[in-house]
């Protein structure tokens, strides 16, 4: 694969965005806890993208059907994985969460299958980046 212009700014707005999320998180934690923070996140920015929707796009109301559907994922995504992200976030730099996110969702996402080797890979590679770490943490 080579590294078109394509590519390479899809991959720079990844950072930028994915990352200053992350850092959005840290900085929130300040005077917010981690769950409050992301269920607050997620249900304004829900808000707002359902109002514009309906006022923009003129799009009819959601049925039960489809209310359904997407609280199947959008109540576990902010309750689950990123308050985990969140709470994890108190103690461990935003970068370094964020490269294991992206590290085990490279992975998955490169449509294939995640091997129980390429787990427990991830698990060392993890594992040994928190260890110098443990100091920090007593």
């Amino acid at each position: 694969m080579h590294a078109t212009p394509l590519i390479l700014g899809c991959l720079a707005a990844t950072w930028l965005i994915w990352g200053s999320t992350d850092l959005a998180i840290k900085w929130a934690l300040i005077s917010l806890p981690p769950f409050f923070r992301m269920r607050a996140r997620f249900l304004v920015a829900g808000a707002l993208l359902l109002a514009s929707m309906r006022v923009v796009r003129k799009a009819p109301s959601p049925t039960r059907r489809q209310w359904a559907h997407a609280a199947s994922i959008g109540l576990p995504m902010p309750g689950g994985g990123m308050s985990g992200t969140a709470y994890a976030e108190r103690t461990v730099e935003s970068g370094l969460v964020v490269a294991f996110i992206a590290m085990l969702l490279g992975v998955s996402l490169a449509g294939e299958l995640v091997t129980a080797w390429e787990w427990w890979a991830a698990a060392v590679i993890v594992g040994g980046v928190l260890l110098p770490m443990a100091r920090r943490w007593r």
